[in-house]
């Protein structure tokens, strides 16, 4: 449960390899997505509860863009790019400019990244993640644990030239 060690923290769209940061989601759906299990896999999610109030920097909320405004203009670009589904074999790379943002917010002292999943097309849902820097701020509530066995497991797909 939670994030894994430093040592065992590979990289995410937050986090280089050896940093350990808790990727949390708002919903079900997106969780179990997000862990990307097989047919049959059997999958433990738990709530949890903010110990505090934090401050967030929000990827969510959309900012008109402008050409008048630049700064809304970047952030709308940042936003959007950040939950924009990685295409190439070589995360590692396609991760690094998320990575370097997520560690400039922290230097800036906010408590994490709230951004709309990849994996959840509907930019106007409230399905979100949250990557929290330090997972102290968060409480597991066991008493909620369940245990989820994937029943099934569809892929739509299209062909591209």
């Amino acid at each position: 449960m939670y994030n894994p060690r430093p040592l065992d923290a590979v990289r995410g769209r937050a986090n280089p390899d050896g940093i350990s940061y808790l990727y949390l989601s708002s919903c079900i759906n997106i969780c179990i997505k997000e862990v990307s299990p097989k047919y049959r896999d059997i999958i433990t999610v738990d709530e949890f509860s903010l110990k505090r109030d934090i401050e967030l920097i929000d990827l969510v909320s959309m900012f008109p863009s402008s050409k008048n405004n630049y700064n809304n203009s970047l952030n709308h670009c940042i936003r959007m790019a950040f939950s924009k589904t990685q295409l190439s074999a070589r995360p590692e790379i396609e991760y690094l400019p998320y990575q370097f943002i997520c560690e400039l917010i922290k230097n800036e002292n906010y408590a994490g990244v709230l951004y709309y999943s990849t994996y959840d097309q509907n930019i106007s849902s409230n399905n979100y993640n949250i990557v929290l820097f330090d997972r102290s701020l968060a409480d597991l509530d066991s008493s909620k644990r369940k245990l989820i066995q994937i029943t099934s497991a569809n892929y739509k797909y299209k062909n591209v030239e």
